[in-house]
């Protein structure tokens, strides 16, 4: 069990091997139909992976306050995986400017995205015990849910297949939807859809970047999250940046500085999870 709180200094050189991204090929396939919506995963792997080789995953959900924002927020985050010799997955998942539509609704596609990705695991070269989902904000949110909510299935899904990932990647994340209960459709929906409220111990390894500044999750139940998480025996890494406001870690903010220490960072919790190899 590890327990992590730092104030991360933005003037801190480190080194990003693994970056830029080269030789990766990217596959696309459809998860779910609903509708006329096809919903897509779009997966970088390592361009030498061999014929019969499983790898580890990380599925990352793009933020955007369930309302709008795309796949391409965390791109160059699984390059930088296929780079390390792990699948990076970009989901799409269903959003309220697009398609009119709730939060709820995006918690299935999240689930769903899961568990289509465990059925398939043996087709597509992935090791259906070693995916980590991951994600900003909202879809930080949806990814938490992944591993924390027991609602919100997919009537299609089968429900025999667990959505649960074996790990957590967040970026400042909305851990409870209290701020956003117009959103969700009132008082009574908060409690429900907030992971903070639905930890156990059986929720898996997490790693949560978050600012100090940010106004949107404020850091103190990100905090919270990781004390129940402690409580409940789990391994959860909180690193604070100071000063950093909501959606700091993004590329193109601050000379791209902590898009890529956040990478980094990303990498060393995959090594000590024992997902990748050093």
């Amino acid at each position: 069990m590890k327990l992590i709180a730092l104030i991360f200094s933005l003037s801190i050189i480190i080194s990003t091997k693994g970056f830029p991204q080269k030789n990766i090929s990217l596959v696309t396939y459809t998860y779910k139909v609903k509708d006329t919506i096809h919903l897509d995963l779009h997966i970088y792997y390592p361009a030498k992976l061999k014929r019969n080789a499983t790898i580890p995953a990380v599925i990352f959900f793009f933020g955007g306050g369930w309302v709008n924002g795309n796949t391409g927020q965390f791109t160059s985050h699984c390059k930088f995986l296929a780079e390390n010799g792990i699948a990076g997955i970009t989901a799409e998942y269903r959003i309220k400017n697009k398609h009119n539509t709730s939060p709820q609704d995006a918690i299935s596609d999240a689930k769903s995205a899961m568990r289509w990705l465990k059925s398939n695991a043996d087709g597509i070269q992935i090791d259906k015990n070693r995916i980590v989902a991951g994600g900003g904000s909202a879809g930080g949110h949806l990814a938490a849910c992944t591993a924390t909510l027991d609602g919100f299935n997919d009537p299609n899904d089968n429900i025999n297949i667990d959505p649960k990932p074996a790990g957590l990647i967040l970026f400042n994340p909305v851990l409870n939807t209290i701020g956003f209960k117009d959103r969700f459709g009132g008082e009574e929906e908060i409690r429900k859809t907030s992971p903070v409220f639905h930890i156990s111990e059986s929720t898996p390894p997490t790693l949560i970047f978050h600012g100090t500044e940010d106004t949107v999750e404020p850091p103190s139940t990100i905090l919270e999250f990781q004390k129940i998480m402690i409580a409940e025996g789990n391994t959860c890494e909180v690193i604070l940046f100071g000063g950093e406001k909501h959606a700091f870690f993004n590329k193109g903010r601050k000379e791209d500085r902590p898009f890529h220490q956040t990478l980094v960072l990303m990498k060393q919790f995959l090594i000590e999870e024992n997902f990748i190899a050093e």
